[in-house]
């Protein structure tokens, strides 16, 4: 993955980290209510547009609870981008303080990156989508982001019905350059 595509996935993912601060009481984490066994399969589509030159990306993942230990969650993590397909695993802090746990509302920004960066809540509200055939309740939140030269908008779904949360992202970003990427869930399995 080249560095404007890795800029991008942490732009997205800090405004995860970011959005809906302002609640007054901290999230539950997004895999304490799960067994091991618990998935969820994302696909993540992007149109990009650098220096004039278009860029469609598809990537894979699916997300496995291994185990559920008193502090923390291992995920299995397996990625597939372009047809080749790595796995790592990941141990989640089940503190709702820790950054990018995929639970807005915690607003613990990683080390090194200015709060001014997690972005302005500019609506949100709650909404049924389906997946793979059924229903799920979400809250959404659509933050403003930026960084450097690039700024744009983030609409975050998140689940309590989804192992890890998040159910859908739609991100749009112009500047120097312009993306459009759709993250979605499009199988679980919550046991």
């Amino acid at each position: 993955m080249n560095n404007t595509k890795l800029g991008l996935l942490a732009l997205t993912m800090l405004a995860v980290a970011g959005c809906g601060k302002e609640a007054a009481t901290p999230p539950k984490h997004p895999w304490a209510s799960f067994k091991a066994g618990s998935y969820a399969k994302i696909r993540m589509t992007s149109a990009m547009n650098v220096a004039g030159k278009p860029i469609n990306t598809t990537v894979e993942i699916k997300q496995t609870l291994v185990e559920l230990k008193a502090t923390s969650a291992v995920v299995e993590i397996e990625t597939t981008v372009m047809g080749k397909t790595s796995t790592t695993r990941k141990d989640f802090p089940l503190s709702a303080a820790s950054p990018l746990t995929g639970a807005p509302g915690d607003g613990v920004m990683p080390a090194g990156v200015p709060a001014a960066d997690s972005g302005k809540v500019l609506n949100k509200g709650t909404e049924t989508i389906t997946i793979a055939g059924k229903p799920v309740s979400c809250k959404w939140t659509e933050s403003a982001v930026a960084q450097g030269a690039n700024s744009g908008t983030v609409k975050i779904y998140m689940s309590e019905q989804i192992p890890g949360g998040i159910a859908k992202m739609i991100t749009k970003i112009s500047g120097n350059v312009n993306t459009e990427s759709t993250l979605e869930v499009i199988e679980f399995l919550a046991k």
